[in-house]
């Protein structure tokens, strides 16, 4: 059976190209996740969806490992570092994420969330020495001031819990050294990193789930969720091959492809189309404050990425970067 192999190289498009593709398509999928957990999350725990969602996801990537469509391979590959690397996200970035939004209003963690790219941009500064361009960091201001103000048209309430600050500045440091360390980690395949993600996120916050609701009463239920809620297991399909599988591999390869910094530029992307979703979809309202918010974090990720655009054009064909 022929194998899927996530590091082959395509003649045909620059690096750069590929890397866009790639982020445009998590941003896509991340952003209407929010459409599929809006009616469950009114129903189930945090918890519950994520345990269930990573589970789901290891278990087709390992259907697929067994049947050879995909190929896994540790044998003489330093499988610690990408244990630590995967320790940081998913498994640090979700439970400091969850726990931050509970304790948090939806503004504020929307706003230190959004931070993200900033942290990015100065980890890979600092671990990098990769300094970011005059494009990346307006456009990355740009997009960052735009979450702000969507944020803050849908709600200005605060709860100064300091707790969930911290708890949500943990996951913004959390992701952000993920997104530096990734890139230095060449010695997996992004099938492999994506694999292993799945793997570790499943046997960390499935147990999690399942001990929550054992202490509640009600284990059984939980177990046979997926069979006895018919939305609950349509949402289920879709963040576990979606926004697990398939966006996590996504993002990875984006990061791999264009860096951190470059990578980061098209986080707020995702948050335009769940706004966007949202009103088509879902009827929520829209006014001109969101509109010009959204206006702010696509003209970002525009800026962020035309000055490497062009520069990938006024390059020669010879030039190895390009390959």
């Amino acid at each position: 059976m022929t194998s899927i192999s996530s590091n082959t190289k395509n003649p045909s498009l620059s690096p750069f190209l590929r890397g866009s593709m790639y982020s445009m398509l998590a941003s896509i999928i991340y952003g209407l996740s929010y459409i599929f957990t809006k009616n469950i999350s009114n129903y189930h725990s945090p918890m519950t969806i994520i345990g269930w969602r990573f589970l789901v996801a290891f278990l087709v990537m390992e259907l697929m490992r067994r049947l050879g469509v995909v190929k896994i391979n540790y044998q003489g590959k330093n499988i610690r570092a990408l244990l630590r690397l995967v320790f940081l996200y998913p498994v640090i970035y979700f439970i400091a994420e969850t726990f931050g939004i509970q304790l948090t209003t939806a503004s504020e963690s929307g706003i230190v969330i959004a931070t993200i790219p900033v942290a990015t941009l100065i980890f890979s500064v600092m671990i990098l020495k990769e300094k970011p361009t005059r494009y990346q960091m307006i456009g990355i201001a740009t997009s960052t001031l735009g979450i702000f103000l969507i944020v803050f048209s849908q709600s200005l309430s605060a709860s100064l819990h300091v707790v969930g600050y911290l708890a949500l500045i943990s996951a913004v440091l959390s992701y952000a050294l993920f997104a530096v360390r990734l890139i230095q980690e060449t010695s997996f395949t992004t099938l492999e990193k994506t694999y292993t993600m799945m793997a570790i996120a499943a046997g960390t916050f499935f147990p999690i789930a399942l001990l929550e609701h054992l202490i509640r009463g009600t284990g059984w239920s939980f177990i046979t969720l997926p069979m006895t809620d018919m939305a609950f297991l349509g949402t289920l399909i879709y963040l576990a091959l979606g926004s697990s599988v398939i966006a996590f591999f996504a993002s990875n390869r984006a990061l791999e492809l264009l860096g951190p910094n470059q990578a980061s530029t098209w986080g707020g992307l995702s948050t335009v189309i769940t706004l966007t979703a949202s009103v088509l979809i879902l009827k929520e309202p829209f006014g001109l404050g969101q509109i010009l918010a959204a206006l702010l974090v696509v003209g970002g990720v525009y800026i962020a990425n035309a000055g490497l655009s062009r520069s990938h054009k006024v390059r020669p064909k010879s030039d190895p970067t390009i390959e």
